[in-house]
């Protein structure tokens, strides 16, 4: 289900010496292995991949459940891959936004204000258990324009709050 590791160093950038931690450990607090259910306090989440500090040093996770995963066996109750907001100081999780079918959720950034995000959403509509047809390449999503005919294309999305204030407050 994998994990968030916090490590912190001994001394300057260049120490010799580190402390580390498991943060958070992903799963499904509802499977019934133990070792898929992980501590997530919040919204459960699989498959860390992204990770990023906001300006105020909300961790902003990104996850990359497979297609031939996503969905099926002890993913099942997770949905699609996710962007996820974690608050350092209390482990807490909640999700702030879900991607299309097939869809990774990748490379979060930020402007120095804090007002915008950027969000990477790769190969949407990827099909369970191999890449897209070529002769249906709408059969499971046509995002991100939603054209009838259409075929899904990797974006990235900008994110503001229609008040223009910080994302995540």
């Amino acid at each position: 289900m994998g994990h968030v590791v916090r490590w912190q160093e001994e001394g300057d950038f260049d120490g010799e010496r580190l402390r580390w931690n498991h943060f958070v450990l992903a799963g499904d607090p509802a499977n019934e292995r133990a070792e898929a259910r992980g501590n997530v306090q919040g919204d459960a989440f699989a498959c860390p991949d992204t990770l990023a500090f906001d300006p105020r040093g909300v961790l902003w996770i990104g996850t990359d459940v497979g297609s031939r995963s996503l969905n099926q066996g002890e993913m099942a109750r997770l949905g699609n891959n996710q962007l996820l907001a974690c608050d350092p100081a209390t482990g807490e999780v909640r999700r702030f936004l879900v991607g299309p079918v097939g869809a990774e959720i990748t490379g979060c950034s930020f402007t120095p204000d804090g007002t915008t995000m950027f969000v990477n959403v790769q190969h949407p509509g990827e099909s369970p258990g191999d890449r897209s047809d070529p002769e249906s390449p709408g059969k499971h999503s046509n995002w991100p324009d939603f054209q009838p005919g259409g075929r899904p294309r990797s974006a990235t999305v900008a994110v503001r709050r229609n008040d223009g204030g910080v994302i995540g407050a």
